[in-house]
């Protein structure tokens, strides 16, 4: 619940308060870089929604503030087929996770241009 809150309040905030910064790759490079944050985004989205769906069958208390609703009728294949699904919409996270991280580091060792520094500010000062 609270990864859930956590990243659509974060999607609402780059939606309308986020500052647009100009693409700093062009091309491909640009296109591969959206589709990294979009398919982030839209992982942990994936997750959150298929782990929330499964423990709602559970019956558990949200730090014992209320009790998570029974979302829906599932079967027990179809439990197992959502965690499932689950588990690989998380391990695809961390992949593309590493992924993107590498691309920064990428970017700023072997490049060396200004994409990591413009999202760590205090190294654009070091440099």
């Amino acid at each position: 619940v609270t990864l859930a809150v956590v990243t659509l309040a974060r999607i609402a905030w780059r939606a309308t308060r986020g500052v647009r910064l100009e693409e700093a790759d062009k091309g491909f490079l640009a296109w591969l870089s959206r589709g990294a944050r979009r398919g982030l985004y839209g992982l942990i989205l994936a997750a959150v929604g298929l782990g929330l769906y499964a423990v709602s069958y559970r019956n558990l208390n949200f730090f014992n503030l209320f009790r998570l609703p029974t979302l829906g009728t599932a079967t027990r294949p179809e439990m197992r087929d959502m965690m499932e699904n689950h588990a690989l919409a998380a391990n695809l996270v961390v992949i593309l996770a590493l992924l993107h991280a590498s691309a920064a580091l990428v970017h700023h060792y072997v490049l060396r241009d200004t994409v990591l520094a413009r999202m760590i500010p205090r190294l654009a000062r070091r440099q």
